[in-house]
């Protein structure tokens, strides 16, 4: 495990070696708190409101469609408006200490979004306990056990239509799948199937309305054909109110672009190059005065000789 970071949650110190206690602070460490190497771990919380009726909706994941709560209808995000929302962290990364985070707007299209982002490794949502994220290979797709609490968190490989946009992420963790990526057993499919069809009468003929998760807030009544607008509380059984969650991302590697890792000394020398064959455009223009100025002088002294 060369490489290999571990934490204090605590003091929040960084050490090479595993401990039982921490050297700094005395206090307990967690053997899950580590980051191998190249490993990039960040956090988010996402929100922007639904684009028709303008309810909160938050983003516990990055979905290229998430449907509103409220209304129902579908909102899309596309790649690239998810690249501007995570590589200011990977941008930012050596900026933040452990469990550090800041806040930013982004205004694109016609959404704004809310998002609070930060360097932290995978948690539980719950306890907060350190998840034992170190143990699962990148591309897995399945559930963590938090070995505090039990809670199951789901961690699944980022979509290539993000890793296409930002080729250092890796993993997610806690974060909401896409429609039909979850594994048999997770936690999105336990939870979809306890979404049962609900049976409620038409309050005009007492007909049974048999109302699922696809309903529309009008059903219509089959018998009489009225259309029954769905009571708040059948539709909040059917759609329950989405929080707005943290979820964790894994990068990987030197995810910089060249131009961030130059530092002032190198673009100070840039083009400072004076060896053969090599012109700088910042020395030309002296050069070229300077030799202007010779041939006056050497003109003017050959026109005062000849005058005599």
């Amino acid at each position: 495990m060369e490489g290999t970071i571990w934490l204090c949650m605590d003091c929040q110190e960084e050490f090479y070696e595993p401990h039982d206690k921490c050297p700094d602070c005395g206090e307990n460490m967690s053997p899950d708190a580590k980051v191998p190497a190249g490993a990039i771990y960040g956090v988010y919380q996402i929100r922007t409101t639904c684009q028709r009726c303008g309810q909160p909706m938050p983003l516990n994941g990055p979905l290229r469609e998430v449907d509103c709560k409220a209304c129902g209808n579908t909102s899309h995000f596309p790649p690239e408006q998810w690249k501007s929302l995570l590589e200011d962290l990977v941008e930012e990364y050596d900026e933040f200490g452990w469990s550090d985070s800041r806040g930013s707007t982004l205004m694109s299209g016609a959404s704004t979004f809310k998002n609070t982002y930060g360097r932290q490794v995978p948690h539980c949502p719950d306890c907060h306990k350190v998840l034992p994220a170190f143990d699962i290979p990148v591309g897995d797709n399945r559930d963590l056990t938090c070995r505090k609490c039990g809670m199951l968190v789901p961690t699944s490989p980022a979509p290539e239509w993000l890793v296409e946009v930002l080729p250092s992420a890796r993993q997610l963790y806690g974060a909401e799948r896409e429609a039909g990526s979850a594994p048999t057993g997770s936690v999105e499919a336990e939870v979809s199937e306890a979404a049962r069809p609900v049976v409620m009468q038409c309050p005009q003929c007492g007909g049974a309305l048999k109302v699922t998760v696809e309903s529309d807030r009008l059903v219509p009544c089959e018998y009489c054909n009225v259309d029954v607008y769905l009571p708040d509380d059948v539709w909040r059984r059917l759609h329950p109110v989405k929080t707005t969650d943290r979820w964790m991302i894994r990068f990987e590697g030197n995810p910089r672009r060249l131009r961030d890792e130059k530092t002032p000394e190198d673009e100070d020398t840039e083009g400072d190059d004076l060896s053969p064959g090599s012109t700088p455009a910042r020395w030309l223009v002296p050069l070229l005065l300077a030799m202007a100025a010779l041939a006056a002088g050497l003109f003017f002294l050959f026109f005062a000789n000849n005058s005599r």
